[in-house]
């Protein structure tokens, strides 16, 4: 990289972190790390992953993480304090593989779960994980109001009357206009065996 295009970088890089600094980020993917979080992300531990052979941090598939290991099994250990528990594990997980958690804490098979469909921003978690055959519901969209781009609230409440699903999933990539949670709540009550 030439000297002008990296100082262009540093540059620019100091304006987004300037900017940051007086705004509210709401996407919640994008959490704001602590400086000692950024602190070790600039270390060379950033380019360094744990695999761990058979779930045992004792095993690695790759070389090189003996001082990571040794964070990793501290982090652990505090973790099972703090939460007073047998067994933690401290390796993040994705937001699917959170929502994967929940839909096999809260569903069986073949129920119905209605979640938000690309026609209002929606990222189709439930869809996409029905299609590869993770698990196995049934999945449909909410109806959707094209002209504000949200539920369209009345043939929601229908569907959801008529068809009786399992879990009402709020959720999408792109959403100019907040769900309405505290209406589609109110229809879920209405259903002691609908969750939301």
């Amino acid at each position: 990289m030439s000297k002008s295009l990296l100082e262009w970088t540093r540059l620019q890089l100091q304006s987004h972190d300037s900017w940051r600094s007086k705004c509210l980020n709401l996407v919640a993917s994008e959490n704001y790390s602590s400086k000692s979080v950024r602190e070790l992300q600039i270390s060379d531990f950033i380019h360094r992953y744990p695999y761990w052979l058979d779930n045992n941090p004792l095993t690695r598939y790759y070389q090189g993480n003996k001082y990571i290991q040794e964070i990793e099994m501290k982090a652990t250990e505090l973790a099972k304090e703090l939460f007073n528990a047998d067994y933690a594990d401290i390796r993040p997980i994705s937001g699917m593989t959170a929502n994967l958690g929940v839909l096999f804490g809260l569903t069986g098979p073949n129920d119905l779960v209605i979640e938000c469909g690309r026609d209002i921003g929606g990222h189709m978690t439930v869809t996409k994980l029905v299609s590869s055959k993770i698990i196995n519901l049934r999945v449909r969209n909410y109806p959707a109001d094209a002209t504000h781009y949200n539920i369209d609230l009345e043939k929601a409440r229908d569907v959801i009357r008529k068809e009786k699903p399992k879990l009402l999933a709020l959720g999408a990539s792109i959403f100019p206009f907040p769900h309405p949670v505290r209406e589609i709540a109110e229809i879920a009550g209405d259903r002691s065996s609908c969750l939301l």
